[in-house]
């Protein structure tokens, strides 16, 4: 029953992203990305370069010393770009067993790092919402707040989340079996979250991180759109990446967030009187660009990631001791 309900999602999602598509006209997209100044976007793939490393220093804070920024940043990576590629929003999944190759135990403490991360960026973007508020003035600042509804509802989700997770764990703490397990694995989970809560400098530099991540999203896309031609202002862009954001959150897409994202630019766009299939047009070609970004930043850090894997050494030590041992073939 669900994965027939998660396929009509990505079918629903993929008549979305095809229909935009056709409203955006494809030959505008295509003639954005072409006219695109080098310059330019190898200055945007300097600030993707910077997001990258700023969610890996994040990971790594939250996660404590068992888990080192470099190698964080290739989580971070790998994660990024099954967000761009997979569907429904699955890509945020493979956060977990990268977690566990890297070290870090428990499925449950991997979902509680994935909900840690989902918070900040929240919070985050918040931030930024009330900056675009304030530079949009009076007139136009209502969007940004208005958008800013969905995130917060994220948020009051993950609270009550929590509390009915703590009667479980109440429950199951005099039984045994998986459940006993599953109940430690909260415990640490807990012990996790009331360290980095406590420590003013772990909670207070992943605020920061999430809000410097979210300031080199909203340059990256700046420095796209003018690669591009497009004299937009920084602060028509912000709101563009708000909208953009609460967009690609609906698990209603077959090729990462294609669609929604789109959907979510362009009424933030068009709330400020850009035409609605001038904005489209626009989000579809900076997500392509986007897309490369990640495929690219992806690539290099699950090559990383395999190289550096604990025990890939040695592995690759016994193969070439093997290949001396074996015979070669005889003609």
């Amino acid at each position: 029953m669900r994965r027939r309900a998660a396929w009509l999602l990505a079918v629903i999602g993929l008549a979305l992203a095809v229909g935009l598509i056709g409203m955006a006209r494809p030959a505008a997209i295509i003639q954005l990305v072409r006219q695109s100044r080098p310059g330019g976007i190898a200055l945007a793939f300097c600030w993707a370069v910077m997001v990258l490393i700023l969610r890996g220093a994040r990971l790594a804070l939250l996660v404590g010393g068992g888990l080192s920024v470099g190698r964080a940043v290739g989580v971070m990576g790998v994660v990024s770009m099954a967000v761009a590629a997979l569907p429904l929003r699955a890509g945020d999944l493979a956060l977990i067993p990268l977690l566990r190759a890297s070290g870090v135990r428990g499925t449950i403490r991997g979902v509680s790092f994935l909900v840690s991360v989902r918070v900040l960026d929240v919070v985050g973007l918040l931030c930024w919402v009330l900056v675009a508020a304030a530079l949009l003035g009076r007139r136009y600042g209502w969007a940004a707040l208005m958008l800013a509804a969905v995130p917060l509802a994220a948020a009051a989700a993950a609270v009550v989340s929590t509390r009915l997770l703590r009667r479980v764990a109440g429950r199951w703490r005099r039984q045994g079996g998986p459940r006993r397990r599953v109940l430690g694995q909260l415990l640490h989970v807990r012990r996790d979250l009331r360290q980095a809560i406590r420590s003013p400098l772990r909670a207070g530099g992943a605020l920061v991180l999430s809000i410097g991540i979210w300031g080199g999203i909203w340059l990256l896309t700046v420095a796209l759109t003018h690669a591009m031609g497009l004299t937009w202002s920084g602060a028509t862009v912000l709101l563009g990446v708000v909208g953009a954001t609460v967009g690609a959150a609906v698990p209603l897409n077959a090729v990462g967030s294609f669609g929604t994202l789109e959907a979510g630019w362009t009424a933030a766009l068009s709330s400020l009187g850009i035409p609605a299939a001038e904005a489209l047009a626009a989000g579809f070609a900076t997500h392509l660009w986007s897309l490369v970004f990640s495929a690219t930043l992806g690539g290099t850090c699950a090559l990383a990631l395999a190289l550096t894997q604990p025990g890939s050494a040695d592995i690759t030590r016994r193969a070439a001791r093997n290949a001396e041992r074996t015979p070669p073939d005889v003609e």
